[in-house]
């Protein structure tokens, strides 16, 4: 009788504990801001503005339900950490854009599916009180930034392409991917490819960096020369915490060549260009996502910071 009361008293003990572990685990982020925006000077050291460099981020994220916080998170680091390396012109489509609508989710469960209320997306991503937001996460604002962007790009300008949100499969003539966009709009590799050929110029080096499910085979798809390809979701899924999807993470970190939770300073220098930033990125993601590069066209005449 005392041996079944000591694990009654036990249990009640140790439940509530237990019961908190698995809630911050399974179904809490650390709220907002997030961890990279909490740490005072993570971005002071800015590198000098590199002129002719551009870059589009995307959050596509389909729907509030499935818009998790960690993809909001993902295009805040990744935007910051490229303005702190100095590129000129930084263009954003998130989710819902500009409305004031709730967009997104404030709790999941494991990452994946939504359990709390919804809220509104902040459209300062850097915290210094300026929106950042240019439009949506859909393939007509993609399409439009890129004919926009497109005239004003010289021969020997850059642009990076940074893709966070929503990865899934379809099998139609063959299996293939999509990174879903906002209002459920299906981005396929190809229409990527048509929409890089007719605006941007074919002087012009372009690298795409996919980071949602299954972003490898996406990628197969873009044939455009001068392309460097960045995928994390190979062969599959891509992998997660509840505020960050892994890989993006890392390259941000080896970008920055500080930890972007605790600013602490990571082993080597600041990775000198994207490729480097890539394999340093993989060596730390210890996630069964294997990230890699590849380049169409000639990789000796990758220019800065590719």
């Amino acid at each position: 009788m005392r041996r079944r009361r000591s694990w009654i008293v036990g249990l009640l003990l140790t439940t509530p504990v237990t019961l908190l572990v698995i809630d911050r685990a399974c179904w809490q982020s650390s709220g907002f801001p997030p961890p990279h925006q909490r740490v005072p000077g993570l971005f002071a050291l800015s590198r000098p503005v590199m002129p002719g460099t551009a870059a589009v981020i995307v959050n596509g994220a389909i729907s509030p339900a499935k818009n998790h916080g960690r993809y909001w998170n993902n295009t805040s680091l990744v935007f910051t950490a490229l303005k702190a390396r100095g590129f000129e012109r930084l263009v954003v489509l998130q989710s819902d854009g500009l409305s004031r609508e709730s967009d997104r989710q404030s709790r999941s469960f494991l990452g994946m599916f939504g359990t709390g209320h919804l809220l509104d997306s902040p459209r300062d991503l850097d915290a210094d009180g300026r929106d950042d937001v240019k439009g949506p996460g859909t393939i007509e604002a993609l399409s439009a930034a890129l004919r926009d962007l497109g005239p004003s790009l010289h021969p020997s300008d850059r642009l990076l392409l940074f893709f966070t949100g929503h990865g899934q499969l379809r099998l139609d003539g063959g299996l293939h991917s999509v990174a879903m966009m906002w209002g459920a709009g299906e981005l396929r590799g190809k229409d990527l490819d048509h929409l890089l050929r007719a605006s941007v110029p074919d002087t012009c080096w372009v690298a795409v960096v996919a980071t949602q499910c299954h972003s490898k085979l996406f990628l197969n798809e873009v044939t455009r020369p001068r392309t460097l390809l960045v995928g994390s979701g190979w062969p599959l899924w891509i992998w997660s915490t509840q505020d960050y999807s892994l890989f993006p993470y890392h390259l941000a970190g080896a970008l920055l060549g500080r930890d972007p939770a605790t600013g602490r300073i990571l082993p080597g220098e600041m990775a000198p260009n994207l490729r480097e930033a890539v394999r340093v990125a993989r060596a730390r993601d210890h996630a069964p996502e294997w990230p890699r590069y590849w380049v169409v066209g000639d990789a000796a005449s990758l220019p800065a910071p590719f």
